[in-house]
């Protein structure tokens, strides 16, 4: 085990990153497949519930609207708001880029 995390450091031998993981998803199927791998059903759903509020946010629906339509926290909502406060985030730009489709 030793060794081994030695060569990983030392660039010796090349482990994927996760990013590299995630570029290699081909589909939709292929992603909830990786995510179910990866996350927890109780992680799973609160990166999907800050998606969803981001996403209603980014439509213009309050914090309190949101966490009542999701049945979450008005805490996690206002987490969500931080990810895209501003139209010029990478989140915000996202959600509008997976909308035009």
């Amino acid at each position: 085990p030793y060794c081994f995390s030695v060569l990983v450091q030392q660039n010796r031998l090349h482990m994927p990153s996760l990013q590299e993981g995630i570029l290699a998803l081909q589909n939709e199927a292929e992603v909830e497949e990786f995510l179910s791998a990866i996350l927890s059903t109780s992680e799973k759903e609160g990166v999907n519930n800050r998606w969803l509020a981001a996403s209603m946010l980014n439509e213009g629906y309050t914090q309190r609207q949101v966490a009542r339509s999701l049945k979450i926290s008005v805490a996690t909502v206002s987490r969500a708001a931080k990810l895209i406060r501003g139209k010029e985030t990478f989140l915000s730009k996202l959600i509008g880029r997976v909308g035009t489709r």
